[in-house]
């Protein structure tokens, strides 16, 4: 077998490894769910981030189009968690914002503000002023690419809801992109400094 043939194989190998990861049920390395939230079915973690103290500015409001800060909201300081995940295919935004909204509901959280599609402004720039933090923080895999592709859902079908509880606020964002997994974006705000969903330092992945 001549080395030009065996370079082309290896190359093959590895363009036919990164879709098949996305296809399993692989949570991106040492990431945890949030303790009160239960994920969505057959959806594993894509993305995961940990500030231990900053400033966070939430959107409570329709936001422009091809707009990089949200318009009306507010800012709370506080550790910052942040988790993405990948599900099925055939998971509607209405289902999967259903699930996790009832969660916090039932576990003391009141609803701030919410939107669907175009009652948010432009959607689809909303999703990119919400997820493009935890995107930035990982600097190596496809974990990136995946959470752009289903996160930001190109025909703006998201559902994005703002909850507090105390001095908490948890941000739900779930997309969906024909052909795409089913997307979905939780933030944390001013949560428990005690339970991370990263450990210290695994943003350097």
């Amino acid at each position: 077998m001549t080395m030009i043939l065996r370079t082309i194989i290896a190359a093959l190998s590895l363009l036919m490894a990164v879709p098949a990861l996305h296809a399993q049920d692989s949570d991106y390395p040492g990431a945890t769910d949030f303790r009160t939230v239960q994920r969505p079915a057959k959806s594993f973690i894509i993305g995961a981030m940990h500030i231990d103290n900053d400033e966070y500015v939430i959107p409570i409001g329709t936001v422009a189009n091809s707009a990089t800060h949200p318009g009306k909201s507010i800012k709370v300081t506080g550790p910052i968690d942040a988790l993405a995940y990948a599900g099925s295919k055939t998971t509607s935004t209405l289902s999967a914002y259903g699930f996790l909204s009832s969660q916090l509901i039932k576990a003391g959280y009141t609803q701030v503000w919410a939107c669907a599609r175009a009652t948010c402004g432009s959607a689809f720039a909303l999703a990119q002023i919400l997820d493009q933090p935890l995107i930035d923080s990982i600097h190596e895999g496809s974990w990136p690419n995946w959470m752009i592709n289903d996160l930001n859902a190109i025909n703006e079908d998201i559902r994005y809801g703002v909850f507090r509880k105390g001095g908490e606020y948890m941000l739900v964002l779930t997309s969906l992109s024909p052909g795409y997994p089913s997307g979905v974006l939780l933030v944390r705000v001013n949560g428990p400094a005690n339970e991370p969903v990263l450990p210290a330092n695994a943003n350097d992945q």
